[in-house]
């Protein structure tokens, strides 16, 4: 009877040690998930820390702006070298797009004032310059109240998710209906019967060439891709201001840019100051027909020279970068029509200088920031022969000056002066074939179709 309750106190002793034994395993359990959790909780400050350390550090994050989705655009690639659709299928989608004027992030159009900018960009293939530039635009002080209109000359289905990527601001895409993606074997593209660019008039007529009759100033005979850019450049205009639903009685500036340019985040507000000189200084009374951001000069410093703004003739090879016009100096250059479709230059900006002194009432004048608010990027291009430069460098090297002088981007005074200039205006040529004539009056008709 005694050795039995030996026997029992042994096993209800080991029992017991056995259920500690499970505890104080169970205990370290549970220790090392909290240890654990505290590490992850420790790991996670440390790096939303060091996170916060880098936004601080860059200057172009959009911290502060809480009312707008950030988009990484950088990440975003496009194909040029395939398409999946003819050329008359291309020509039966962009008609229908540009019908339907779709406009993206339509909601935003109830915040936008009654003054909105509206900003339009000729975009053709280089898609690593307009990520850019988008980029750029989302970075910007108030682009919630702007409106984005971009004009394509090449269409592709990738291009189109990165404009839905937008969502800074109201966004609408219209398509030239005459490009060379869509016109490739035939005017307004190169057709089998054309003229060689550089053979002889009589070799031409013996040829039996198309054009034969119509060289340029200089002898020489139509090139498609050199006089695409003008087409694409008069179309747009005129379809942006009398044919765009959204935009063709908009009393506000319209501001015009491509697709390698790059926006400081105070070109909103650089462009509504330079309106409000133009609406309340006498010296703007019928004059400052264009109103200039960018500038080819290299100036750079902000706070000596950011606030000075000149006023003088409007000159093409100076002040073409991100300039803007409201709607009466439109209205004058469409009188003039007849002369830009019939100018035997393959240049828009020139062929407006034209315009300026030999058409309109008076020479257009310019109101021009000394120094920039809207940068070249691109240094390859239609007009650029030598050996390309990085883009990075030239982006790295622009968002420095922003940074250097991120404190002197803003002011609502100007220091304007007077500067009187003149340039001896030659045509360029490339311009001289009858049936481009014929096109670029057409749109002024109203994008009249091609028979």
């Amino acid at each position: 009877m005694y050795s039995n309750s030996i026997d029992d106190s042994k096993e209800t002793d080991l029992e017991l040690a056995r259920l500690s034994k499970i505890e104080a395993e169970k205990e370290a359990v549970r220790n090392e998930q909290l240890a654990e959790l505290e590490h992850q909780e420790m790991m996670r400050k440390r790096e939303e820390s060091l996170k916060q350390q880098t936004i601080e550090d860059d200057p172009f994050h959009p911290k502060h702006n809480i009312e707008r989705e950030y988009t990484d655009f950088s990440n975003f690639k496009i194909n040029f070298t395939q398409t999946n659709y003819k050329p008359e299928d291309l020509r039966e989608a962009v008609r229908k797009l540009n019908d339907e004027q779709l406009i993206y992030n339509k909601e935003m159009l109830k915040k936008l004032p009654k003054d909105y900018i509206v900003m339009v960009v000729q975009v053709h293939k280089r898609v690593e310059y307009f990520k850019e530039l988008l980029d750029s635009m989302q970075r910007a002080k108030d682009i919630g109240s702007t409106l984005l209109v971009v004009s394509h000359d090449y269409y592709t289905d990738e291009m189109n998710a990165l404009i839905r990527m937008i969502k800074f601001c109201p966004v609408v895409q219209i398509f030239f209906p005459f490009s060379l993606q869509l016109y490739p074997n035939e005017f307004p593209g190169p057709s089998p019967n054309d003229c060689p660019r550089d053979i002889k008039k009589p070799d031409a007529r013996a040829k039996g060439c198309i054009n034969a009759e119509t060289p340029d100033m200089y002898g020489h005979y139509r090139e498609a891709p050199i006089v695409m850019i003008k087409h694409h450049w008069w179309w747009k205009i005129n379809h942006v201001m009398d044919n765009l639903d959204q935009t063709k009685k908009h009393n506000g500036p319209f501001l015009f840019i491509e697709e390698d340019h790059y926006l400081a985040p105070s070109f909103v507000h650089a462009l509504r100051t330079l309106g409000n000189f133009k609406k309340s200084d006498a010296r703007c009374a019928g004059s400052c027909e264009i109103m200039t951001l960018g500038t080819y000069n290299n100036k750079q410093n902000f706070q000596a020279e950011g606030k000075r703004v000149m006023r003088g003739q409007w000159i093409s090879s100076q002040h073409n970068m991100g300039m803007a016009m409201y709607r009466n100096t439109w209205n004058d250059l469409k009188k003039c029509s007849e002369k830009f479709c019939a100018y035997d230059d393959y240049n828009w900006d020139w062929t407006l200088m034209h315009l300026s002194k030999h058409c309109l009432r008076k020479q257009l004048f310019v109101l021009l920031y000394e120094v920039p608010r809207i940068f070249h990027v691109g240094d390859c291009g239609l007009h650029h022969k030598k050996k390309c430069s990085s883009t990075k460098d030239t982006l790295n090297k622009i968002k420095g000056i922003l940074e250097r002088h991120k404190d002197y981007l803003y002011s609502d005074r100007i220091e304007p002066y007077d500067k009187h200039a003149t340039l001896t205006l030659k045509p360029n040529g490339g311009w001289g074939d009858s049936r481009d004539h014929e096109l670029c009056m057409r749109y002024t008709k109203g994008n009249e179709p091609l028979k």
